[in-house]
């Protein structure tokens, strides 16, 4: 599916180079955007990445073998914090499988009380780098008359029932902002609702709102301008 899309990283510059940090992404209907992402930026950072996925899933006897060897699983908090000690990065959704299930072309941003990338970040002492992917929701979607099946009773199973539709070849630019850089004096709360922050700034700065998948596939003829810079963020 990747090779339909057409994908382009703007801000990579904002990433300091000399340390490991955490990046942090919206989920969307699918994380389709992360892999094109790592292969964009290990030439730029030199360094692996590890991407934190779901517990449920990272750990399953099935697919953990095949997860490992892309890098991928649930690590626990002390995992995470001597990943980023021994030099790599990590990459982490907060959206999981809520903006799986609930997400839309609105591209609301609403990780309640999801900051175990926070605690992490201050633990390891590292910066937090936000990014947010323009069109991600236009490439996938959930059809309106299956939203029923993803809803109420469905979204509180470990494993819930998830329906994926399109595969529209759209432009899908991955944005990066400004990073948030570790402080002594900042505590949890601080750091991820900077990030929070962050990543809402990037959506409203870049992303046409609510979502359009026509002007989406236009996008794939011109170039965009991003915006990454923020004189608060």
């Amino acid at each position: 599916m990747l090779p339909i899309l057409g994908f382009e990283v703007i801000g990579r510059e904002n990433i300091p180079v000399d340390n490991p940090g955490i990046m942090v992404c919206p989920h969307g209907k699918t994380p389709v955007h992360i892999p094109p992402l790592g292969v964009i930026l290990l030439p730029y950072r030199c360094r692996d990445y590890h991407l934190v996925i779901d517990r449920n899933h990272g750990n399953s006897p099935i697919a953990r073998d095949f997860f490992q060897l892309l890098n991928m699983a649930g690590w626990t908090r002390e995992e995470c914090v001597k990943i980023l000690q021994e030099g790599s990065d990590l990459v982490t959704l907060p959206g999981g499988s809520q903006e799986l299930l609930h997400s839309d072309s609105n591209y609301e941003i609403d990780w309640s009380n999801r900051k175990g990338y926070a605690r992490v970040a201050k633990e390891a002492k590292v910066f937090i780098v936000p990014t947010f992917c323009v069109n991600l929701q236009e490439a996938f979607w959930t059809p309106f008359f299956l939203k029923p099946f993803v809803s109420g009773r469905f979204s509180s199973k470990k494993f819930p029932i998830y329906f994926a539709w399109g595969g529209l070849p759209v432009k899908l630019v991955t944005v990066i902002g400004k990073p948030i850089l570790w402080d002594e004096s900042k505590t949890v709360d601080d750091m991820a609702n900077e990030t929070v922050n962050a990543v809402r700034q990037l959506r409203d700065a870049n992303q046409r709102l609510p979502g359009n998948k026509f002007y989406a596939l236009l996008d794939r003829f011109r170039t965009i301008k991003a915006k990454t810079n923020f004189p608060d963020v």
